[in-house]
Order: structure tokens, then C-alpha cells, then sequence
């Protein structure tokens, strides 16, 4: 998000949201029924895409070429690796960072700006007949990231190959005051983001 993403996506930790987006994951199987990349598709809100079209246009034609969607997904994914991408993956093992962005592109459709990021993950997931769960948010909370209406989707394989489960956020626990935090000396919203996200629980497989 060129301008304002330079900033927003580089935030400290927010007491509410200040930038909205539309999240989907897809899961993109080899051959061997692995994942070894997901590919995520953030839909900006008007505000956050009428800053970043008034300044995207660095040559002045009036059109926004690939170069230019190009280059300001660049800037954001490089911004975004603080927060591995807005991404969390949990396998039977437990969690699986990114580890490299493969590909990355901006777009505009429909009069709103859309960042695709495809994300290779430190360890590939053998999905056969395994658990395993994705979140969309931001930890800070800076960025909300709501699911889109279909939120996974696959790639590589039948549609039905995966049997998805929506859970609701857990609620965020009442067991400190902020004031006693502080005085603890930790920050209650570090990872504030992930109490308001939605876990996206899949079954792969036969089994």
C-alpha cells in the first residue's frame, strides 16, 4: 500500500483498526498432495485504495501499468514480512512460517486495489488425512482482515478434497487488568489481532 502501507503496514501495535480487508487463503497442492505454497489475496477498503491509486501513478499517465502495480507490491511485501504476511499456519506439528515470498502482484478490480501474495512455507504440509488450521490477521490489530464469503479455496486438487471448518475468535481473556500488565511490563496487544480472527480449521483426505 505504497505510501500509506509503507506506514500502516510498518505500525506498532493499534487499540482498534485503522486500515479494512478482505482475506482469502488458497491452498496450492504439488502432485504428491503437499502444500507447499499458499497463495493469499488481501481486497483493500475504499480509503486504504483511493491513497494508494493517488499515489501510484508515479509517470504521470494517468493509467496504472504493471510496473508501477508491480513495484507497490513489492514495497508492501517486503513490509508485510514483519508480520509473516498476515499469515498463520498450524500443522499436527505446530505452526509453519513463511518462509519466502515466490511471487507477488497488485491489481485493481472494481474500484478497489487487490495485493496477492504466494507464500512458501518453512515446512511442506502432507495433507492426507491430517489436521491442520489457517488464520488471517494482523497482530497488531492496525489491519483488520475479515474472510472473504468463500475464504479457502484449493489449488492442485478437488475441490472437495478438504473439509473446512469456520471457529469463531476466542474471546479475550479477563484474568489481568491493563493496568497490572503494564506494571508487569508485557504489552496486552502485541498480539492482539489474532483474539478477533477466525480459525480456519481443514480434514484432508479420506480419512
Amino acid at each position: 500500500l505504497a505510501a500509506l502501507l509503507s506506514i500502516s503496514w510498518s505500525h506498532k501495535s493499534a487499540a482498534h483498526p485503522h486500515v479494512w480487508v478482505e482475506g482469502t487463503a488458497v491452498l496450492n497442492f504439488d502432485p504428491e498432495k503437499r502444500i507447499q505454497t499458499i497463495t493469499v489475496r488481501y481486497v483493500l477498503d475504499e480509503f486504504t485504495t483511493a491513497v494508494i491509486v493517488e499515489g501510484l501513478d508515479h509517470d504521470g499517465n494517468g493509467v496504472y501499468d504493471r510496473k508501477e502495480l508491480k513495484a507497490t507490491a513489492a514495497e508492501n511485501a517486503e513490509a508485510l514480512s514483519e508480520f509473516n504476511y498476515f499469515l498463520e499456519v498450524t500443522g499436527p506439528a505446530g505452526g509453519i512460517p513463511v518462509a519466502d515470498v515466490v511471487n507477488y502482484d497488485y491489481a485493481y478490480e472494481d474500484d478497489r486495489m487487490v495485493l496477492t501474495l504466494q507464500l512458501k512455507l518453512a515446512t511442506s504440509i502432507d495433507a492426507g488425512s491430517k489436521k491442520f488450521s489457517v488464520r488471517l490477521y494482523d497482530p497488531s490489530f492496525y489491519v483488520l482482515v475479515e474472510l472473504a464469503p468463500e475464504p479457502l479455496l484449493v489449488n492442485g486438487i478437488e475441490a472437495d478434497f478438504c473439509r473446512v471448518t469456520i471457529n469463531g475468535p476466542a474471546e479475550a481473556s479477563e484474568g489481568i487488568s491493563l493496568s497490572d500488565a503494564v506494571l508487569e511490563g508485557f504489552d496486552p496487544m502485541a498480539n492482539i489481532g489474532r483474539d478477533y480472527a477466525d480459525e480456519i480449521s481443514l480434514s484432508c483426505g479420506a480419512g
